[in-house]
Order: C-alpha cells, then structure tokens, then sequence
C-alpha cells in the first residue's frame, strides 16, 4: 500500500479532511513558508486527529533505531517497518516539517505541540536526525541531471528513519521520475514534488514510492481542497487496487506485510517501575526504564555550543561519564564526546536494576554544575535523546556508530584516534570484561573485539 501525506494543513479544517480521507502522515509547517503556523495552531491540528503518540501509554519503547549500518537498503527498510508500526497504532501521525532550524529549537516545538514525527528539509547534516527527540524524515533535493546514483551517494543511514526525494523547494517542481524509480528500487522512497489528483497514479506506476507527498497540488486558491483531497487519496487507493489485481506490468516487494519484531526481554530481577511523562526527555510513558537494557543516549550541549572543544572539558567529560555509569551500575561500552554532543552507549545489570534517569541526570547535574561554577554558563540542552537498545540488534553497529562519529565530522583520520572516544579496550584485542552472566557481555566482548580488528590502521 502507498501511504500518503498530506502536508501543509494549516487550519484543522484541513487535516481532518486529510483524516476522513484516508491519510497515513499530515504535515503541519515549521519552517519559512506561507503555510507556517503557530505552535498554538498547530497545537489545535495534531489533538485534532487524535491522541499524541508521546502521551499514549505503551509497554515498550518504539523500535525506531535498528543497529544496522552495513546498507543503506537494510536501515530504511526497517524504518519503513518502524513506521508502520506506529501507524498501526495511530493514523494519521502528524508531521513537523523544518528547515535548517536548530535541533534544541525543533525540539522545544515537538514538546510544546506533540507532533509524532520531524521533516527535516533543508541543508542539515543526516546527524541532527539524532538530536531531535523525535523519529525523522530526511529531504534530498534532486538536482536536474542527477542520477540514481548520485542521489544515494547522498544519502546516509543511522539517523533518519526515512528518506524523502523532492526536487521541488515547496514550489511543485516534478522531479526526474525515472531517476526517481532507480532510487525507488532500492529504498522505500518518499516522493514529492508536483503531484497532483491528476497524474498521481502514473507517478505511482512508474516509480513505485512506498510514501507519496502533496501540499499545493490539493490546494485552490493558495488553500487546501477537501475535494482535491479526497480526491488525491482515491486516486492512490485505486492505483494501489490495480496493482494488487495484478493489472500492472511491474512488481514490487509489499513492505506492508508481517512487520513484527521480537518484543523486548523484561530484565531479570527486576521490579518493572512506570515514570511519569516528562518535557525534558523523550522518555516513554508506561516502560520502566530499569534493569537490564542497553541505551544509545545522546547528551546535547546548550545551544549547539562547542564547550568540548576545549581539552579540559572535554576530559572532564570523559571521567565524569565513567564516574556516572559505575555509581549507577551500568557497563559504559562506548561514548564520544564531540565538540557540541555526546553519544554514549551503555548496558545496565539486572540484579543491580540500573535505572536510566539515575545515570543520565546524575551526570549532566554532576558535570553541568562544576561547568557552571568555572564559566557562569549553563553547559546542557534540557533534554537528551534515549534508545533502548532492543534484543535484536546488534550492539556493535552503535559502536561503530559511535565511535565513529569524529571521523564522519572530519576530526580525526581513525577511531582510535579521537583522544575523547572509548573506552581503551575498544581499541584492543581484549574487549571488555564480564560483569554479568545475565547479560552475557563476554560475547558481545568477543564480537566488539572482531569487529574493531578491521577498523584499525595498520
């Protein structure tokens, strides 16, 4: 099936049209545009069309982030399934579409309106998909003349759950469809750019995208058209119709089928404790953040300033983060400290019951203050970004993830060259040591040793 967004909606009038339509994603502007709305406003559209995700009670966290970075094929596959899965659980999900706006400005915007999802559709790098404290979408300009090719070769996995290929700026420029379809192939494609009611089904027929996006080409008058709508929608469904009869001369794998994963392991000897929502963290109402899990969190520093690229700090980091995980019972498999961010990995003990918010608060207050007592600066973002790792994923691809990390930002030439990434055994043949049985960490040693044996310089 084709979902479809309809984005722009700028009065709640028009996303519940798009709602009783039919419509998987609304979209609702962030961004410089004359379809941007007020927070206010766009308060008023998301409960519109349903309960927040953020303030629906669920059981575990969302398996948003699959651990997989060998292709880019195998991490948006799994995104289109993340994303189905929460449409299982809501429809429509209602998108904040941005443009090189700051992640701690995106996200005091998704806290304050409970959008499900952020656009980003401007010049940022693939790695603000993991500031924000929501899953992303990522926007490629195409360029005219550029092949499939060239278009993959921007486009980068580990951050942005989807990816969405629009030549048109907002303008409702038709893109390359052809080029589009090579691309398509491959990845599960969001396509946008002068679609229309009109020849939205032969868009579909020839590039086969597994999401389609339409702002002015359901509008009349500069103003969405519950009739285009509608009517756009229709034109998606029969389209979708005739492939299944069989009526199309192509095929396409369907994403839509069996989109389960392994639910997550409860940690053993571990009372399962529920916390209450908070603004300042995108934790998930109703799953106990104790025990035995692994999280890939994200420290953000207070308006993307660089206070770590001062040495001092820098190495403050580091024996703070290590001091924070042995007092709250956590392994700390790896971290990088990057100029204005902090990616860290780690792995609580189930019969210690390692809980998150013990680790990361106690480390940003232990840090934080001793920053603000030498500088009179406040040194963090009020929130971070958590992951809880889930079973089936594999821990070496966020190391690799992670520590890669000074590389990708052209810092350094190799992993193990960043002075502020580890730990050591990382860079070893050793490993890490075992703490538990539990959580079988000797094996995962194993893994991370063999694995980083073929990222090392000779």
């Amino acid at each position: 099936m084709t979902r479809v967004k309809i984005c722009g909606c700028m009065r709640v009038a028009d996303a519940i049209a798009a709602a009783e339509a039919g419509a998987d994603f609304i979209g609702v502007m962030f961004a410089d545009s004359r379809r941007r709305v007020s927070a206010q406003e766009a308060s008023q559209i998301v409960r519109a069309v349903g309960t927040p995700l953020r303030e629906m009670e669920q059981d575990e966290p969302p398996p948003l982030h699959p651990g997989r970075f060998e292709t880019i094929d195998a991490w948006f596959a799994h995104g289109a399934k993340a994303l189905d899965r929460l449409l299982a659980r809501k429809r429509p999900l209602v998108v904040g579409v941005f443009k090189d706006q700051d992640p701690e400005e995106v996200n005091e915007i998704a806290d304050e309106t409970g959008i499900d999802l952020v656009q980003l559709s401007g010049s940022e790098p693939w790695s603000d998909c993991l500031l924000v404290n929501r899953p992303a979408i990522k926007v490629l300009r195409q360029q005219p003349g550029a092949s499939a090719a060239d278009m993959l070769a921007g486009v980068e996995p580990g951050a942005a759950i989807a990816f969405m290929l629009d030549p048109s700026r907002g303008t409702g420029t038709m893109g390359d469809w052809g080029a589009a379809a090579d691309v398509a192939d491959r990845l599960p494609l969001w396509l946008a750019g002068g679609l229309s009611p009109e020849h939205v089904a032969r868009a579909i027929r020839t590039v086969r995208p597994w999401a389609v996006d339409v702002s002015s080409g359901v509008e009349v008058d500069g103003a969405k058209d519950a009739t285009r709508i509608a009517a756009f929608i229709a034109a998606v469904r029969e389209e979708d119709r005739r492939r299944q009869r069989g009526q199309s001369a192509e095929s396409r794998k369907d994403r839509s089928l069996d989109l389960s994963v392994a639910p997550i392991r409860p940690p053993i000897g571990t009372n399962k404790t529920t916390y209450p929502r908070r603004r300042s963290s995108p934790r998930a109402p109703g799953f106990a953040y104790a025990g035995g899990y692994a999280y890939h969190i994200v420290f953000l520093t207070d308006r993307r300033n660089r206070y770590f690229s001062d040495d001092v700090w820098a190495r403050a980091a580091v024996d703070e983060l290590v001091a924070a995980s042995a007092r709250t019972a956590f392994a700390l498999i790896a971290y990088s400290v990057m100029p204005d961010h902090i990616h860290v990995l780690v792995e609580g003990d189930a019969a210690m019951g390692s809980d998150l918010q013990r680790l990361t608060h106690g480390f940003k207050q232990a840090l934080g203050f001793r920053f603000k007592r030498s500088t009179q600066k406040t040194l963090w973002h009020r929130s971070y970004y958590d992951h809880v790792v889930r079973p089936d994923e594999p821990l070496e691809a966020h190391v690799e993830y992670i520590v890669g990390n000074p590389v990708r930002a052209g810092l350094t030439a190799t992993p193990d060259a960043w002075p502020y990434s580890g730990p050591a055994t990382l860079f070893t043949k050793s490993g890490r040591a075992d703490r538990s049985e539990d959580l079988s960490l000797r094996r995962v040693s194993e893994r991370l040793a063999k694995s980083f044996e073929g990222m090392r310089t000779p």
